[in-house]
């Protein structure tokens, strides 16, 4: 029986364009309607990730293989094309013909778009010699397409940029990021590091959980998640669980009891790196949707005070809730005005978090579309944000407090620039520690924090 994934996914995609929305928000309105098994809203995930994380790729090729330049199609045309290579690459969930057929299908019964897109996705399959079980990350030649996962594929001519003649090139188009991003990354991280952020950002994410020690243990929910069936192993943090598959678990008894949250390891290092300690007065800054927030409840057993800004009434509702369900009581929220100088004046506090909003380069697997937002300008703007933030939150922090900035970006800009600029002002704020958190393809996501202390 033919899959609904790949329209419902192509519906998605034009959708979220179209109302200039977020995919991710797109799709979860859309997945929400009766009449889908977990196994085919998992499909229409894999598609509208995939596509997303490979955008750039797929373009180059389609490119390659299109009499008519992509962007003169119609954008139904284009996210067609875009949904039937990403299949016929991959060769997920259907043999190459039927992966065809299906994308020919999503467009109007007119001869024009099928018969055009029926010519060009035949095309591409027929360009694909074999599949290789190893692919080197950057092979020569321009005809091999690595995966994240070393596999790959060989074309049967030059699809790709050949590395050797111009490795930012091939690494942009194989790996599907902006060629501006990978060239600085180059710069920055050096070729290898580089190599490794662009396999994680174009690879699957990885799918942890964070045990809320405030009701179980990690060997008691790990009990629980593999008799109900999940492939559950502990993580790296005390706290971490890793799922395979895991979507199915936010449908289970032990989310809806509040006994894990979702989050990905990185993340999971922030609070405990803030070392909350029951009893005390904790602020955390930019708090939706309260992962980290509900984490410091965690560490502070509930005993103490947490507050949690953020700059929207639905920002403060997702804290809250999540507080919740977790049994986060010692928790209250507060809006703040991002238009007014100065914040709320609540006292001051022995620990401050700072999340700030950032590049979300550390996270690209998890939010691809960034990456494509994302211009060289957007740094400047972001960091003076950032810088911002700090100085706004600096005086809520007691003397002798700890104060913990943190991102999920690979930027200097963001991260190491930052907290010189802010250091050079405070002489009475010392930096006790970072931390720089690289993505890898099969390890947790990318990412900076910093801990500095407030003279006595």
């Amino acid at each position: 029986m033919s899959s609904q994934a790949p329209r419902i996914a192509h519906g998605i995609l034009c959708r979220a364009e179209r109302d200039k929305v977020f995919p991710e928000r797109a799709m979860a309105r859309r997945l929400k309607k009766p009449g889908l098994d977990a196994a085919e809203r998992a499909r229409v995930r894999e598609i509208v990730h995939g596509v997303l994380r490979n955008r750039l790729q797929l373009d180059h090729i389609l490119g390659k293989l299109s009499n008519i330049p992509l962007r003169d199609l119609e954008r139904s045309v284009i996210w067609a094309l875009r949904i039937g290579a990403h299949r016929v690459l991959r060769h997920r969930g259907a043999p190459t013909p039927v992966a065809v057929k299906e994308t020919v299908d999503l467009l109007p019964n007119r001869k024009g778009p099928r018969g055009f897109a029926n010519a060009v996705l035949r095309a591409l399959a027929g360009s694909v010699e074999d599949r290789r079980p190893e692919v080197d990350p950057v092979p020569p030649g321009g005809r091999d397409l690595p995966f994240p996962d070393g596999t790959g594929l060989r074309f049967n001519r030059s699809l790709l940029p050949d590395s050797e003649t111009d490795l930012a090139a091939f690494l942009s188009v194989a790996y599907s990021h902006p060629i501006w991003i990978v060239r600085r990354w180059l710069v920055n991280l050096g070729e290898e590091p580089t190599v490794e952020a662009l396999r994680a950002g174009c690879g699957h994410a990885p799918f942890s959980i964070r045990t809320n020690l405030l009701r179980i243990s990690r060997e008691q929910l790990l009990e629980r998640l593999k008799e109900a069936g999940f492939n559950a192993e502990a993580g790296g943090p005390p706290e971490a669980i890793r799922i395979r598959e895991g979507r199915a678990i936010l449908e289970s008894p032990e989310f809806a009891a509040g006994l894990f949250y979702v989050q990905d390891e990185t993340p999971m290092q922030v609070v405990p790196f803030l070392d909350p300690k029951p009893g005390l007065r904790c602020l955390d800054v930019c708090a939706s949707p309260g992962g980290k927030t509900t984490h410091l409840a965690e560490l502070m057993e509930n005993q103490g005070e947490i507050l949690a800004w953020d700059i929207s009434e639905e920002k403060l509702e997702r804290i809250e809730e999540n507080c919740r369900r977790l049994g986060s009581g010692i928790v209250s929220t507060a809006r703040i005005d991002p238009e007014k100088e100065t914040l709320p004046s609540p006292g001051t506090f022995d620990r401050v978090l700072v999340d700030v909003p950032c590049s979300n380069s550390g996270v690209f697997r998890r939010r691809p579309e960034a990456r494509l937002r994302l211009g060289p300008d957007s740094l400047k703007k972001l960091r003076d944000m950032q810088v911002a933030l700090l100085e706004r939150s600096l005086p809520f922090l007691a003397p002798g407090g700890t104060l913990v900035y943190s991102t999920c970006s690979l930027e200097p800009e963001e991260n190491r620039e930052v907290l010189a600029e802010f250091l050079e002002r405070h002489a009475e704020i010392i930096l006790r520690e970072d931390r720089f958190v690289l993505p890898r393809p099969d390890g947790p996501d990318g990412g900076y924090m910093a801990r500095l202390e407030s003279g006595t």
